[in-house]
């Protein structure tokens, strides 16, 4: 829920939205990429620990939405997890939080071992219990592919966490809230040009502690088991557009945006573990199919219902909005304008340019083939300051996420994805006011890849 508060200046916020949506490509290219690891910690087994036997609802957490659950021989893109990921990358670190007794206890979660690992116990003057999961954007992740779009890619990503989070904590019946501007690190140095808190989520009142057993077993009470270069950051003040815009997000208030989970959405699955188990984001060279089947007015009106009422849940604001294009077999395109109290359809499409709908992708995707096209859109006006504007495209993926799991549910094969050319879609679609965000593309398979759990 936000209580939006106007920002004076929108030349920060104009400057990002140019650069890493509308001039993404031509500024990538001109990108010089030097990326240094700033974000050490030690890896002591000693100190590793994990939920998986000893509390049922933070295990299935961890194990939906951070745990690597299979391998795809078949995809370029080898390990996942149950929620997409930009190749795969994870780009966030998760950090548990913890404070009891005026005791901070910090884990990070270890991907490659599955366990959580200990890096920070010290006193602090927070008073309150505190048990949280804290996405950390961390640049050395995705920069040295992506650079400075990278960033945006790492809110999508930490969208896509949140909304499994919120469904899994549903589906427990557990009240999670999640918090998108707390830019309070409680002096961890995690707020700078090379990491930030992306978002907390936090856990109910009643969650106990875990990690100070591991503590007292190895006679750790005060510890610090890692660094961070401040350094070498300070040695590289570049006036990038992204710098500007995280020196400006930091300054920022915080608290403004936060949300909780809701279950509506449940009735909508026949078994939704089954479907986050399922869900994946194909990478077939052969593609997908879908503009070969007849048009279904009532299976749409059911995605149009669902969507509704993942606004309602998801975005309860009217700052977001969905289009959704429908193909069919006789080259009918109709699109729909969703918002959380209603549809508008937009009539047939039969000059849009699907060749124009990305910037580039065009040899792995053939979006004439989808059944469903989808794009999420935001209110301009949501766009006004940093924490605005990054609690928007988190949303984004948020929405993007709970489609994407409604449609596996009905036997597509769904694949998000962000080289959009946004200008192509508002100018057609004549979207003067709204921004056009991420996209969600859904199909049929021509051929499963092979997938091994794990």
């Amino acid at each position: 829920m936000t209580n939006h508060i106007p920002f004076r200046n929108r030349k920060i916020t104009d400057q990002f939205i140019r650069r890493f949506f509308y001039d993404r490509y031509q500024a990538f290219r001109d990108e010089e990429i030097t990326i240094r690891k700033r974000f050490y910690y030690e890896s002591d087994e000693k100190l590793a620990w994990d939920f998986y036997n000893i509390d049922a609802f933070r295990a299935e957490l961890v194990r939906n939405s951070m745990r690597i659950t299979r391998i795809e021989p078949e995809n370029p893109y080898l390990y996942h997890t149950n929620v997409p990921s930009v190749r795969g990358l994870n780009s966030n670190e998760i950090f548990y939080v913890e404070i009891e007794n005026k005791q901070l206890i910090v884990s990070v979660y270890n991907r490659s071992k599955d366990k959580f690992m200990v890096i920070y116990s010290g006193t602090t003057n927070h008073e309150a219990k505190m048990n949280e999961f804290w996405i950390v954007f961390n640049k050395s992740i995705i920069g040295n592919i992506y650079g400075d779009f990278g960033y945006i890619l790492s809110l999508l990503d930490a969208g896509h966490v949140i909304n499994q989070m919120c469904l899994v904590s549903s589906l427990y019946e557990e009240s999670i809230s999640i918090t998108y501007d707390d830019f309070n690190d409680l002096g961890l140095r995690l707020m700078n040009s090379e990491m930030n808190v992306i978002a907390k989520v936090r856990l109910p009142e009643k969650t106990h502690a875990i990690s100070r057993k591991r503590l007292i077993e190895n006679h750790h009470k005060n510890l610090c088991a890692y660094s961070i270069h401040e350094g070498e950051i300070k040695e590289e003040p570049h006036n990038t557009v992204l710098n500007g815009y995280l020196k400006e997000l930091i300054n920022e208030g915080k608290g403004e945006f936060n949300d909780e989970n809701h279950n509506e959405s449940l009735s909508y699955y026949n078994d939704v573990a089954l479907t986050m188990a399922n869900r994946t984001s194909d990478q077939s060279p052969q593609g997908f199919f879908g503009k070969m089947l007849s048009k279904n007015q009532e299976e749409i009106n059911r995605i149009i219902d669902f969507t509704t009422v993942c606004l309602k849940t998801t975005a309860r604001d009217d700052y977001f909005q969905v289009l959704l294009i429908a193909n069919d077999n006789e080259g009918d395109e109709n699109a729909f304008i969703i918002s959380n109290d209603h549809a508008s359809e937009y009539g047939h499409l039969s000059d849009l340019d699907k060749q124009n709908m990305l910037k580039e992708g065009h040899d792995h995707f053939e979006l004439n083939g989808c059944k469903y096209i989808i794009y999420t859109m935001i209110s301009k006006e949501l766009t006004q300051r940093p924490s605005s504007t990054n609690y928007a495209i988190i949303k984004s993926a948020e929405i993007i996420h709970s489609l994407a799991l409604y449609l596996t549910e009905q036997t597509y094969v769904t694949r998000p994805m962000k080289n959009i050319d946004e200008r192509y879609i508002e100018n057609y679609f004549q979207l003067e006011d709204r921004l056009i965000s991420y996209m969600l593309i859904a199909g049929k398979q021509n051929h499963r890849n092979l997938q091994l759990s794990i």
